[in-house]
């Protein structure tokens, strides 16, 4: 996620979770894939003789727009071309269900750190042992299915 989505989710206090699978797809749904070279090649080479003259007459007066300017032309060309495939929406229930299962690899890798860093203190202090790791593992899956159970309530109870 970006700053300024992290800020925009801290604000509001959004469930960041959701913006971030919301986020991992363009939001323009005619946009298929990135601008390439090759696309950009092609469309300006297609452009009117007067256009491409207009263009290089105002990157040499140093308008600074002009690279913005034309990638917006080039965008705008590309879009319009028949080749453009509209991207599937996702629904409601789709964008929590993925939500669910970043959350999920979150709090996995939220865990195994806060496994490890116990373990080195433990070792640290010399009271590690395999049993003392495993009621440790025990204890936060319990914690952690009655926060998911807890969660799934919630999401009934919205609907």
């Amino acid at each position: 996620m970006t700053g300024a989505l992290d800020a925009f989710v801290r604000f509001f206090g959004i469930d960041a979770d959701l913006v971030a699978a919301a986020a991992e797809r363009p939001a323009d749904p005619m946009i298929k894939h990135p601008l390439s070279s090759s696309a950009a090649r092609r469309i300006v080479a297609e452009l009117p003789d007067r256009e491409k003259i207009d263009i290089l007459t105002r990157l040499i007066d140093g308008d600074a727009h002009v690279a913005y300017a034309l990638r917006a032309l080039v965008r705008d060309r590309l879009s319009s071309k028949a080749d453009a495939m509209p991207v599937a929406t996702r629904t409601a229930g789709e964008l929590r269900t993925r939500a669910d299962a970043i959350r999920r690899a979150r709090e996995c890798a939220e865990a195994k750190k806060a496994d490890a860093e116990r373990k080195q203190r433990a070792e640290e202090a010399g009271t590690f042992t395999p049993r003392t790791a495993q009621c440790d593992c025990a204890a936060r899956r319990g914690c952690l299915a009655r926060d998911r159970d807890r969660n799934h309530a919630a999401q009934r109870l919205e609907l």
